[in-house]
């Protein structure tokens, strides 16, 4: 017999996590189980569905927890067993259902409710749930249901207080009709009748029967009628009125019986006289009149215009600022006024006479646009118009433009005060005192009356003022020309002729007469001035920015060579660097032209700074001094010693007082244009020195040229010395002496020891 053999065997079911099995989607065996470790779930296999297609295995875990669905079959049920198995046992079952039904039990404890149970209470019922009336214990006829004065139960009573709102809408609730036989009260915000006719017993309503009335209660109430807009009949506190939304219609009056009147007084109102027309009464007779055409009458109810005062005169008062008359001028129509043209007749008020058979313009005053009126401009012109004898045509005579111009005799005026007269009798304008020793006239116009031309009189005596065709206006005070303002803006005193184009041109035989004086008059230091400024701006007024470099002003002084006038020299003032808001740098240059010469060329310049640049102080130089402190632009600079402008100051180190040794003395002739060639001088030459020490020598930087206006140029140039600093010298030599005599003493007393020994 066999000796059984004991075999021990562990078996592992494939496992991983949901998401991996999820990912990897293997297909199982048939009958191989697979394990979601971290949901607890089994999927058993059948050799040909991948992972994500086969269903749960339906499983029970440890505590009772059914995991996925638990379906019961077609003819089962659910059974829970009484206090003993098999005594009484409650059996869930449901009827075959025609679709996917779900019952859903709420998130609260409590006892189910089912037919037959009687404890049914309010929390039991849902919030939308509805109740039949046939459900509720019958009142007594037309009796409704409402609340108790407590709010905590509910009664049948004759006395209806309804605070929401109360909807009665016919043959549809109630047998068509509510019987209240006490009061009724309804506190909503709205109540609604859907009836055709609404019959009140009483003849009074009350609107905004409120606790404390005021104006600010009864503020907008009234009755509203609804239809394709609402008709409306409203009180506003503002107003302190009652507003209507529609139109009125009352019966024809008459003069002695208007249709409309004031309480206590029958004889005032408004009323119609006839077909299209409508005019109010005062007394018992008609005063003001509308005809069809809108023609407005006052005293007269045939107006002959759009506003007719029948034999009275009409007056305007206004306390504070005084009485008006507006006219307004629109396009369109009364009831769709439209936007004025550019060129359109606003108002006309117009003066006639009556010839016995009608009346004739004898002038009027007409106001009309003068361009484009917007909401921001209403330009217009005023035109006065005047009839002339044998004429029943009014004539234009005088002109107020939109821009403040006047024309007398033109509708363009050019000018403040523009006259023209194109007839026979002279144009102009003439003042004249016919008295003798009369007052200063003016008189200007096409006739000279002789060869004087346009002229100011003096009681029939020319003044001084002519204008002549071709030579522009004079000055001539005591019947000779002392000023002229010539065709070309040239305004010339002492001469009729001009010399160039200057504006203002002065000449004459001697100093005063050629030389303007300013005089200020002040208990003051203020002097008076002549100013020269400048701006970019191309119109009269305007303040554009000057640039760096422009001219600002020029003084420029001539002298006649015996054919025409010649500068001799020049002060021109220059924007001497970037201007700004109260910031203009400025720079002086003075000009001087040299014999020979045609044209001035720069002498000299003051910087904005203050730095003076003498061109011929560098130019001009010498070999027997030392320099006078002008560098290479010919700025002139002050030489200073003190400790205040020095900072790491060190003792002179001995190694370049040394150094000063190595400097070579020579004899020299100096060959500068201002120096005598035969002379001879001593001293040194700069570029050895600065070989041996460069702070020694004075070096030139800038190199100084003139453009065609003279003006001088300053270009950068390679540094190169030019002068020694002989005053330089003194600190080295100083430190030699020093040095020198430490080394003397040093060898007298030596000396003096070896004597005494």
């Amino acid at each position: 017999m066999t000796t059984p053999t004991t075999v021990n065997v562990r078996l592992q079911l494939r496992a991983d996590t949901a998401a991996n099995w999820t990912a990897a989607n293997p297909t199982l065996l048939a009958n191989e189980v697979g394990l979601e470790t971290d949901t607890k779930k089994l999927k058993v296999g059948n050799g040909s569905s991948a992972w994500n297609s086969l269903a749960y295995f339906p499983s029970i875990v440890s505590g009772g927890t059914v995991l996925g669905n638990l379906e019961i079959g077609t003819t089962g049920t659910l059974t829970f067993e009484g206090s003993t198995a098999d005594g009484f046992e409650t059996t869930l079952a449901v009827t075959n259902p025609t679709a996917d039904r779900t019952i859903t039990l709420p998130n609260q404890s409590g006892t189910v409710v089912v037919s037959g149970n009687a404890s049914i209470v309010d929390a039991d019922i849902a919030a939308n749930a509805e109740i039949a009336v046939s459900k509720l214990a019958d009142g007594a006829a037309r009796q409704l249901l409402q609340t108790d004065a407590a709010g905590t139960g509910v009664e049948w009573t004759s006395n209806v207080d309804i605070p929401g709102t109360l909807d009665v809408t016919g043959a549809a609730t109630f047998d068509g009709a509510v019987t209240v036989a006490g009061d009724l009260t309804v506190n909503g915000t709205t109540t609604n009748i859907n009836t055709q006719n609404l019959v009140v017993e009483d003849k009074n309503i009350i609107l905004g029967d409120v606790a404390t009335p005021s104006d600010t209660t009864a503020d907008g109430g009234g009755i509203t009628l609804k239809g394709a807009t609402d008709k409306t009949i409203n009180w506003y506190d503002a107003t302190d009125a009652w507003t209507s939304s529609e139109r009125f219609s009352v019966p024809l009056g008459s003069a002695a019986s208007p249709s409309l009147t004031f309480t206590g007084d029958e004889n005032t109102g408004i009323y119609s006289p006839g077909a299209d027309q409508v005019a109010i009464s005062t007394g018992g007779s008609g005063r003001l009149f509308v005809d069809a055409s809108g023609n407005v009458g006052v005293a007269t109810s045939s107006p002959q215009a759009l506003f007719d005062i029948n034999g009275g005169f009409y007056r305007s008062v206004r306390y504070g600022n005084g009485g008006a008359i507006q006219l307004d001028g629109a396009g369109g129509t009364i009831s769709s006024p439209a936007a004025i043209n550019s060129s359109q007749l606003i108002g006309v008020v117009q003066a006639r006479g009556y010839d016995g058979s009608s009346y004739r313009v004898g002038a009027n005053i007409t106001i009309s646009t003068d361009g484009a009126v917007t909401s921001t401009s209403s330009p217009a012109y005023v035109s006065v118009a005047t009839t002339p004898s044998g004429s029943t045509t009014p004539q234009e005579r005088l002109r107020i433009t939109s821009a403040g111009f006047v024309g007398i005799g033109t509708t363009s005026p050019q000018a403040v005060l523009h006259v023209e007269r194109d007839q026979a009798a002279e144009s102009g304008i003439f003042i004249n005192n016919p008295n003798a020793g009369g007052y200063v006239a003016v008189r200007f116009g096409n006739s000279d009356r002789g060869t004087n031309g346009d002229h100011l009189v003096y009681g029939g005596t020319v003044l001084g003022l002519r204008s002549k065709t071709g030579t522009g206006i004079t000055f001539e005070p005591a019947g000779s020309e002392k000023a002229r303002l010539d065709s070309s803006g040239r305004l010339l005193v002492g001469t009729s002729s001009a010399r160039g184009d200057h504006v203002f041109q002065i000449e004459g035989s001697n100093y005063e007469l050629s030389s303007p004086r300013f005089t200020r008059f002040g208990d003051n230091a203020v002097s008076p001035g002549v100013v020269l400024a400048k701006t970019r701006g191309t119109t009269a007024g305007s303040n554009t920015i000057v640039n760096a470099e422009d001219r600002l002003g020029r003084l420029e002084f001539q002298g006649t060579d015996g054919t025409a006038t010649r500068t001799a020299a020049l002060i021109d003032v220059f924007v001497d660097g970037t201007p700004g808001t109260n910031d203009m740098p400025g720079r002086l240059v003075f000009s001087t032209t040299a014999d020979g010469a045609s044209s001035p060329t720069e002498r000299m310049r003051i910087g904005n700074g203050g730095l003076t640049s003498i061109g011929g102080v560098y130019t001009f130089t010498t070999g027997n001094a030392a320099n006078v402190n002008v560098d290479s632009s010919g700025y002139l600079q002050r030489s200073t010693s003190s400790i205040k402008y020095k900072t790491d100051v060190e003792t002179l180190d001995d190694q370049y007082a040394d150094a000063l040794l190595a400097c070579r003395p020579v004899w020299y002739r100096s060959t500068c244009e201002h120096d005598c060639s035969e002379h001879s001088y001593w001293g040194f030459i700069a570029e050895e020195v600065a070989s041996i020490d460069p702070r020694l020598v004075h070096w030139k930087t800038t190199e100084i040229t003139h453009d065609e206006n003279g003006a001088a140029v300053s270009t950068p140039c390679t540094p190169e010395p030019e002068g020694v600093q002989y005053e330089r010298f003194v600190p080295h030599l100083l430190n030699l002496i020093k040095r020198q005599k430490e080394q003397i003493e040093a060898m007298e007393a030596r000396l003096s020891a070896l004597e005494s020994a």
